[in-house]
């Protein structure tokens, strides 16, 4: 949803973008599938157990929305006991697209972080961002493109404010 309130320096006030419903259940589905495959491969005691780990980790990590502020972004998780990540607009050198087997995605690198070679998705000085966001719920999600874009001009304006 869009805030229209705009502060004293001209800049939009935050923004969230919330995740896609389809997105949400597609992470969550992936889990149970791992924990189903999982059951028919182990013993049932031990199955029940990490079908609850799948889950757990899947409902701690699910991302509902990205709010984007003056400051830097924050995810918020589903579950609401569970801190919201908060990347800084200071600890961010740039954002990218990269594209995986089947997707695009939007990167950020991380300032003072170089890419090692032992990993070649240069963790941890790179971090990811999947473009199931959008700016309503029911609205088709923002391309990675668009949202790449988007973070972008906000880093912008606040590293040069």
């Amino acid at each position: 949803m869009y805030d229209p309130r705009v502060d004293e320096d001209g800049v939009n006030g935050p923004e969230t973008l919330v995740a896609s419903r389809s997105g949400i259940w597609l992470r969550i589905g992936g889990m149970v599938a791992i924990a189903v495959y999982l059951y028919l491969r182990t013993d049932l005691a031990i199955a029940l157990g990490l079908l609850v780990l799948a889950l757990g980790a899947a409902l701690a990590f699910v991302t509902t929305s990205l709010v984007i502020d003056e400051h830097g972004l924050r995810f918020i998780r589903l579950l609401p006991f569970i801190r919201p990540k908060v990347v800084a607009w200071t600890d961010v050198s740039r954002f990218d697209i990269s594209a995986g087997r089947r997707s695009r995605y939007v990167g950020y690198w991380h300032k003072g972080k170089e890419a090692r070679s032992w990993y070649p998705a240069g963790w941890p000085a790179r971090s990811s961002i999947a473009p199931n966001f959008s700016r309503a719920r029911g609205q088709q999600p923002l391309t990675a493109d668009a949202l790449c874009t988007l973070l972008r001009e906000r880093h912008t304006r606040a590293m040069s404010a």
